[in-house]
Protein backbone atom coordinates (compact mmCIF):
# COMPACT_ATOMS: atom_id res chain seq x y z
CA UNK A 1 0.00 0.00 0.00
CA UNK A 2 1.46 3.84 -1.00
CA UNK A 3 1.87 6.35 1.13
CA UNK A 4 0.38 9.99 0.94
CA UNK A 5 4.10 11.14 0.21
CA UNK A 6 3.88 8.16 -3.26
CA UNK A 7 2.57 11.16 -5.30
CA UNK A 8 4.51 13.84 -3.87
CA UNK A 9 8.01 11.67 -4.83
CA UNK A 10 6.92 10.79 -8.80
CA UNK A 11 5.86 14.19 -9.11
CA UNK A 12 9.39 16.11 -7.62
CA UNK A 13 11.17 13.03 -9.35
CA UNK A 14 9.70 13.82 -12.69
CA UNK A 15 10.63 17.56 -12.33
CA UNK A 16 13.97 16.99 -11.69
CA UNK A 17 14.08 14.60 -14.75
CA UNK A 18 12.85 16.97 -16.68
CA UNK A 19 15.05 19.48 -16.00
CA UNK A 20 18.13 16.74 -16.62
CA UNK A 21 17.85 16.72 -20.09
CA UNK A 22 18.42 19.82 -21.36
CA UNK A 23 20.24 21.42 -18.05
CA UNK A 24 22.21 18.27 -17.01
CA UNK A 25 22.88 16.82 -12.90
CA UNK A 26 23.00 20.77 -11.61
CA UNK A 27 19.73 21.19 -12.88
CA UNK A 28 18.44 18.22 -11.18
CA UNK A 29 19.48 18.79 -8.28
CA UNK A 30 19.23 22.97 -8.42
CA UNK A 31 15.31 22.03 -9.20
CA UNK A 32 15.02 19.49 -6.22
CA UNK A 33 15.94 21.81 -3.78
CA UNK A 34 14.01 25.26 -5.56
CA UNK A 35 10.55 22.80 -5.13
CA UNK A 36 11.23 20.14 -2.17
CA UNK A 37 9.02 22.09 0.17
CA UNK A 38 6.51 23.43 -2.46
CA UNK A 39 2.84 21.43 -1.31
CA UNK A 40 1.86 18.95 -3.97
CA UNK A 41 -1.16 21.31 -5.24
CA UNK A 42 0.95 23.80 -6.08
CA UNK A 43 3.70 21.72 -7.68
CA UNK A 44 0.81 19.86 -9.85
CA UNK A 45 -0.47 23.43 -11.24
CA UNK A 46 1.45 23.41 -14.09
CA UNK A 47 3.08 21.19 -16.19
CA UNK A 48 6.29 18.95 -15.20
CA UNK A 49 8.25 20.81 -18.03
CA UNK A 50 7.30 24.21 -17.18
CA UNK A 51 8.22 23.62 -13.69
CA UNK A 52 11.85 22.08 -15.09
CA UNK A 53 12.42 24.93 -17.24
CA UNK A 54 11.71 27.43 -14.12
CA UNK A 55 13.98 26.10 -11.86
CA UNK A 56 16.45 26.17 -15.33
CA UNK A 57 15.75 29.65 -15.98
CA UNK A 58 16.33 30.78 -12.45
CA UNK A 59 19.70 28.92 -12.02
CA UNK A 60 20.92 30.61 -15.14
CA UNK A 61 19.71 33.72 -13.84
CA UNK A 62 21.55 32.95 -10.47
CA UNK A 63 24.82 32.32 -12.28
CA UNK A 64 26.09 35.79 -11.76
CA UNK A 65 25.90 37.94 -8.63
CA UNK A 66 27.77 40.06 -6.52
CA UNK A 67 27.47 39.87 -2.72
CA UNK A 68 25.30 42.38 -1.69
CA UNK A 69 23.05 43.13 -4.44
CA UNK A 70 20.08 41.85 -4.82
CA UNK A 71 19.01 40.62 -8.63
CA UNK A 72 15.43 40.74 -9.48
CA UNK A 73 13.33 40.17 -12.85
CA UNK A 74 9.83 40.20 -13.34
CA UNK A 75 8.76 38.95 -16.60
CA UNK A 76 6.33 37.10 -18.63
CA UNK A 77 8.24 34.19 -19.56
CA UNK A 78 7.96 33.14 -23.61
CA UNK A 79 9.38 29.76 -24.89
CA UNK A 80 11.96 31.31 -27.32
CA UNK A 81 13.32 33.70 -24.48
CA UNK A 82 12.92 32.13 -21.00
CA UNK A 83 12.24 28.34 -21.97
CA UNK A 84 8.72 28.17 -20.93
CA UNK A 85 5.37 29.40 -20.51
CA UNK A 86 3.43 30.56 -18.16
CA UNK A 87 -0.01 31.67 -17.56
CA UNK A 88 0.99 33.72 -14.20
CA UNK A 89 3.81 36.36 -14.39
CA UNK A 90 6.98 35.48 -12.96
CA UNK A 91 9.63 37.33 -10.13
CA UNK A 92 12.61 35.54 -9.64
CA UNK A 93 14.78 36.90 -6.38
CA UNK A 94 18.54 35.64 -5.73
CA UNK A 95 20.03 37.61 -3.16
CA UNK A 96 22.01 37.16 0.25
CA UNK A 97 20.08 35.14 2.76
CA UNK A 98 18.15 37.66 5.26
CA UNK A 99 15.44 37.99 8.00
CA UNK A 100 11.74 38.80 7.00
CA UNK A 101 12.93 38.88 3.35
CA UNK A 102 9.70 36.58 2.38
CA UNK A 103 7.15 38.70 4.65
CA UNK A 104 8.98 41.74 2.89
CA UNK A 105 8.13 40.60 -0.59
CA UNK A 106 4.98 39.31 0.24
CA UNK A 107 3.97 42.56 2.08
CA UNK A 108 4.62 44.07 -1.14
CA UNK A 109 2.47 42.00 -3.09
CA UNK A 110 -0.46 42.22 -1.12
CA UNK A 111 -0.03 46.53 -0.69
CA UNK A 112 -0.37 46.05 -4.66
CA UNK A 113 -3.52 43.35 -4.56
CA UNK A 114 -0.96 40.94 -6.52
CA UNK A 115 -2.26 37.58 -5.35
CA UNK A 116 0.59 34.95 -5.29
CA UNK A 117 0.01 31.64 -6.41
CA UNK A 118 3.08 29.89 -5.60
CA UNK A 119 6.54 31.22 -3.90
CA UNK A 120 9.56 28.57 -3.91
CA UNK A 121 12.57 30.14 -1.54
CA UNK A 122 14.75 27.69 -0.31
CA UNK A 123 18.08 28.98 0.90
CA UNK A 124 21.48 27.28 -0.47
CA UNK A 125 24.83 27.73 0.17
CA UNK A 126 25.80 29.01 -2.90
CA UNK A 127 29.58 29.23 -3.98
CA UNK A 128 30.88 32.27 -6.48
CA UNK A 129 34.27 33.03 -7.43
CA UNK A 130 35.61 36.33 -7.29
CA UNK A 131 33.88 38.31 -9.80
CA UNK A 132 30.56 36.60 -8.50
CA UNK A 133 30.28 33.71 -10.43
CA UNK A 134 28.60 30.71 -9.60
CA UNK A 135 30.64 28.20 -9.10
CA UNK A 136 28.17 25.62 -6.87
CA UNK A 137 25.74 24.82 -4.39
CA UNK A 138 27.06 23.23 -1.33
CA UNK A 139 25.03 21.09 0.72
CA UNK A 140 25.74 23.67 3.14
CA UNK A 141 27.42 26.76 4.19
CA UNK A 142 30.91 27.59 4.92
CA UNK A 143 33.82 29.90 4.64
CA UNK A 144 33.42 29.51 0.55
CA UNK A 145 29.76 28.90 0.46
CA UNK A 146 27.11 32.13 1.80
CA UNK A 147 23.56 31.45 2.47
CA UNK A 148 21.54 32.88 -0.76
CA UNK A 149 17.53 33.36 -1.16
CA UNK A 150 16.48 31.95 -4.05
CA UNK A 151 13.20 32.46 -4.86
CA UNK A 152 10.87 31.93 -7.40
CA UNK A 153 7.75 33.43 -7.23
CA UNK A 154 4.29 33.01 -9.52
CA UNK A 155 1.78 35.79 -9.22
CA UNK A 156 -1.06 37.31 -10.77
CA UNK A 157 -0.54 38.22 -14.87
CA UNK A 158 0.48 41.86 -14.88
CA UNK A 159 0.69 42.50 -18.77
CA UNK A 160 1.61 46.55 -18.79
CA UNK A 161 5.49 46.35 -19.48
CA UNK A 162 5.71 49.79 -17.08
CA UNK A 163 4.06 47.47 -14.12
CA UNK A 164 6.46 45.25 -14.45
CA UNK A 165 9.65 47.53 -14.10
CA UNK A 166 7.82 48.85 -11.39
CA UNK A 167 7.48 45.58 -9.55
CA UNK A 168 11.29 44.75 -10.21
CA UNK A 169 12.30 48.17 -8.87
CA UNK A 170 10.17 48.38 -5.59
CA UNK A 171 10.94 44.63 -4.64
CA UNK A 172 14.54 45.47 -5.13
CA UNK A 173 14.00 48.43 -2.48
CA UNK A 174 12.75 45.85 -0.38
Amino acid sequence: MANSSTPRVYGLDAICAAALLPGGEEAAQFARRLFGRVSDKDLAAAPVDQRAAAAISLLSFARRRLPGVAKVRVFNPALGDHGFESRHTIVQIVNDDMPFLVDSITNEFNRREIAVHLLAHPVMAARRDLDGDLVGIALETGERARAESMMHIEIDRQTDPVLLDEIAAALTRV
